[in-house]
């Protein structure tokens, strides 16, 4: 009896119980043993990093973004927190206090990829395309293997129609993953370079 009642208040095994609900799905389960882990010591960042997560799982983004910041607090050097804030910031469609979240997790980080990347997105997306560029260049100087960020470089220069920027970057997308030749084959970002001989010679 008293193991199990050790057990119970051991914040270690209700974290790891509450991850195996987690990922089984099982919320209010989940939410119920995280809550008991903090409870048994509220310093540890990684319950609260969880907690926002399982909060942000349930569609709760304004506690999931509590529950962030709390993590961010316990560990002022770890930028996860504040790009997930940013990720449910867009997940509301707030574009801008989701780029503002990216910032900070850049001002902790500044070489944080997602980060940059995500950044590179939500401009474009907003008709800022100078700000777009900027960071999705940052983006494949950060990681020159991060394929996907070749590619929405690639996209985003076709998009604007300045074809060897995009044909460069496809081709180092490419490069990485030879898959993302029949993607651009697909892709309406692509449309103005699909009769260009350039472009079918490229991804043939």
């Amino acid at each position: 009896m008293i193991a199990l009642f050790l057990a119970m208040a051991n914040p270690d095994s209700l974290f790891a119980e509450g991850v195996l609900h987690h990922q089984k799905k099982e919320y209010s389960e989940a939410l119920s043993l995280y809550r008991k882990a903090i409870a048994a010591d509220s310093a540890r960042q990684m319950s609260w990093f969880v907690l926002g997560i399982l909060y942000q799982d349930m569609d709760s983004l304004a506690e999931s973004r509590s529950a962030y910041e709390k993590a961010f607090a316990l560990s002022p050097d770890d930028p996860r927190p504040l790009f997930n804030i940013g990720i449910t910031y867009e997940e509301e469609g707030n574009l801008p206090l989701a780029i503002q979240s990216y910032r900070r997790a850049l001002s902790v980080n500044p070489g944080y990829l997602k980060a940059l990347f995500n950044m590179g997105l939500d401009f474009a997306e907003m008709g800022m395309s100078d700000s777009g560029e900027i960071y999705l260049k940052r983006a494949v100087k950060s990681d020159p293997e991060y394929h996907e960020a070749w590619y929405r470089l690639a996209a985003f220069y076709a998009k604007r129609g300045k074809t060897t920027d995009a044909l460069m970057a496809l081709s180092r997308a490419m490069e990485i993953d030879p898959g993302y030749a029949l993607l651009a084959k697909e892709d309406t970002a692509f449309a103005k370079l699909w009769d260009d001989a350039r472009f079918k010679n490229l991804v043939k």
